[in-house]
């Protein structure tokens, strides 16, 4: 039941952000694609990924503890 609610959170987490930080958290993160290849895909420059992937990463973290705090 626990990882039920936990799965529930992330997804809560990643549907509340942009679409531009939910694409590159999954690009990354679920997909695999490196910095490189992410930024071939977004036509972006490495530099503006590794930016973006730092800010979608913080407000992933955020969206989940907001998830956490409010279930507990």
């Amino acid at each position: 039941m626990q990882r039920r609610e936990q799965a529930q959170h992330i997804r809560q987490a990643l549907d509340a952000l942009s679409d531009e930080h939910r694409t590159i958290l999954v690009l990354r993160g679920v997909e695999g694609f490196d910095y490189d290849r992410i930024a071939e895909i977004l036509e972006l420059n490495a530099g503006t990924v590794r930016s973006r992937l730092h800010r979608a990463r913080l407000e992933f973290r955020a969206q989940l503890a907001q998830r956490s705090e409010s279930h507990a």
